[in-house]
């Protein structure tokens, strides 16, 4: 068997500049001044521009209008030196993305890589190979809005808007290491609405569900920044109130409770009321804090309800 053969292909110029031309990669030419020396015809039809309106044109013709300047000291530094690198804003290196807009006004995202090279006069060009990657990045931008919709799924309750069960605990639990670290103070307050599956029976699950989005509305208004609304499920609430003692854990939850009693809701203007059971943190774990609360809430509902009571 003869030898493989190592030679590398020898192409003319001629054969070259028609590979170049061909290719569906878009690709320019430009000399020292940044002007059109070569444009193919894919560079052509991702710009929307005709070879002719290019030739000759500096090569910001194809730009956004406040690129142009920063764009031009790189096309310098990129002859001098072989890498994009704008002395104002120091970015080095000679691929980049950038997001262009083509002649029809269309937004293109594109990748750009560039290499220096020079002829047998020793003049310098700067060659660059640009692909659309807008397909790409549409992709990026829905997978990324999807993710964020995900968190927002996971973190809040998508009805009320508030704190998710998950979310709200392990924002619970991350008060209580604050509470051992610090000492501060820290208390909850579950609440429940009263009669609340009767409501439902009579009105619907949509006016049951309109009295809770109220509900949510008028705890966001009388709430601290620092404290923490949760949708524990249903009709239950968990209110985390860092900073506060018993007693004025209390007087904030009566507030809530007074304001609602007074506040009719969905344009039924039913009158709503809660119970709650109101504690303090007391060196102890998270599921036996919230067993306290839920014993002075029932404490509370069989009290007569529309009433608040404290853990013991």
């Amino acid at each position: 068997m003869p030898p493989r053969s190592t030679s590398p292909p020898h192409f003319s110029d001629a054969a070259l500049m028609t590979l170049i031309r061909s290719t569906p990669l878009a690709i320019c030419i430009t000399d020292a001044e940044g002007r059109f020396q070569m444009v193919n015809a894919a560079y052509c039809k991702l710009y929307g521009y005709t070879e002719e309106e290019l030739l000759g044109e500096e090569f910001t013709l194809v730009l956004a209008p406040e690129h142009r300047d920063m764009m031009r000291r790189m096309h310098r530094a990129f002859i001098e030196t072989g890498e994009d690198s704008d002395p104002l804003i120091g970015t080095p290196g000679s691929r980049a993305e950038w997001e262009v807009v083509n002649r029809q006004g269309r937004q293109i995202s594109i990748m750009a890589e560039a290499v220096r090279v020079e002829d047998d006069q020793g003049n310098v060009y700067k060659a660059t190979f640009v692909v659309d990657i807008s397909e790409h990045k549409t992709l990026e931008r829905s997978l990324r809005e999807a993710n964020q919709r995900l968190t927002q799924i996971a973190m809040y309750d998508e009805l009320t808007g508030l704190q998710s069960r998950r979310a709200g605990l392990d924002r619970l639990e991350a008060e209580i290491h604050e509470h051992q670290r610090y000492g501060q103070p820290l208390c909850i307050a579950v609440i429940d609405l009263d009669g609340f599956k009767q409501i439902n029976d009579t009105h619907g699950h949509a006016i049951g569900d309109e009295i809770l989005v109220g509900v949510a509305e008028l705890l966001r208004q009388s709430l601290r920044e620092s404290d923490a609304a949760i949708r524990l499920g249903g009709d239950e609430l968990l209110l985390v109130l860092p900073g506060v003692a018993l007693d004025q854990a209390t007087q904030a939850v009566e507030r809530i409770r007074q304001a609602l009693a007074s506040t009719p809701l969905t344009s039924h203007s039913l009158e709503v009321t809660l119970s709650a059971g109101v504690a303090a943190y007391r060196d102890e774990s998270q599921d036996a804090l919230l067993e306290r609360a839920d014993r002075a809430l029932y404490r509370a509902k069989r009290r007569g309800r529309n009433r608040l009571a404290q853990a013991q």
